[in-house]
């Protein structure tokens, strides 16, 4: 734990550095980019806000909307961390010189794998926090939640990341064993053909779009179509169950979800 500690406090270190250096650059280019960011956010929440509108207004089919919507979201995002963290744990890991240069100095082999799963885990999950908080907070105006419900939503999400960044960096030492000579393009190629063969279940799917109205029969079964997401066993499900129970008030259910997930992830983390 010292290893990881003094790693930790140099990453601090960097991250500060880096901080001082955007003090530096342009306030046009700053302010900019900070616009962009805050508009992107907000075009995000407006649409959310929106759907559920469209969803309150089927109220035979709500609460079963709402659930398929957290599903998928949280499906969806997990698979995109999966690829991402898998590619980013394989460059820092075997592909960085930062790596074999701490790896020549006296520090445990343990402490710097945390560490750069750390860091992993900083670079590739920062951006779901940004897309998924327009989501939360859009259901919490709409359904007029209470505080507790932003706060149990964020703690779920912080436990949530650190499930695809677990598995990408178990993924990527699983790579670099068997293919131990296997070069970075070569990674990014087959996690390119994992988007593409995604992309490609996702069209078989849902097929062609078909010109219905939105009644309670056509959204049935587009519901049948994505009911795969509701499997108990995949931790979109999980993360659903648990961010609805709280709004409803299912503070059991919320308990035994969250410790479902968090279960996972100490396990992933101890292999």
């Amino acid at each position: 734990m010292e290893d990881l500690r003094k790693l930790g406090r140099l990453k601090t270190r960097l991250l500060q550095n880096t901080l001082r250096g955007l003090g530096q650059q342009s306030l046009l280019r700053i302010s900019f980019m900070g616009l962009f960011a805050i508009g992107f956010w907000a075009g995000l929440f407006w649409v959310l806000f929106h759907a559920f509108d469209f969803i309150e207004s089927c109220e035979e089919l709500r609460l079963q909307l709402e659930e398929y919507l957290f599903s998928l979201f949280f499906l969806s995002l997990i698979v995109m961390l999966l690829f991402s963290n898998g590619i980013l744990a394989f460059s820092a890991l075997f592909r960085s010189q930062e790596t074999t240069l701490l790896m020549s100095y006296p520090l445990r082999a343990e402490a710097v794998v945390g560490y750069k799963f750390f860091e992993v885990l900083l670079f590739s999950s920062w951006a779901s926090l940004v897309i998924g908080a327009p989501l939360m907070i859009a259901y919490g105006v709409k359904a007029q939640a209470h505080w507790t419900f932003y706060l149990t939503s964020l703690i779920f999400f912080l436990t949530f990341i650190f499930l695809p960044a677990v598995l990408g960096m178990l993924w990527a030492m699983l790579i670099n064993a068997v293919f131990p000579g296997l070069r970075r393009p070569v990674v990014v190629a087959f996690g390119l053909l994992g988007l593409l063969a995604t992309a490609f279940f996702a069209t078989r799917l849902f097929g062609p779009a078909e010109s219905l109205p939105p009644t309670t029969l056509w959204i049935g079964r587009v519901l049948d179509k994505v009911s795969f997401c509701q499997h108990p066993l995949l931790p979109s499900y999980w993360m659903s169950k648990g961010v609805l129970g709280v709004s409803q008030g299912n503070w059991s259910g919320v308990t035994f979800f969250y410790l479902t997930l968090l279960s996972n992830v100490l396990f992933g983390l101890l292999l």
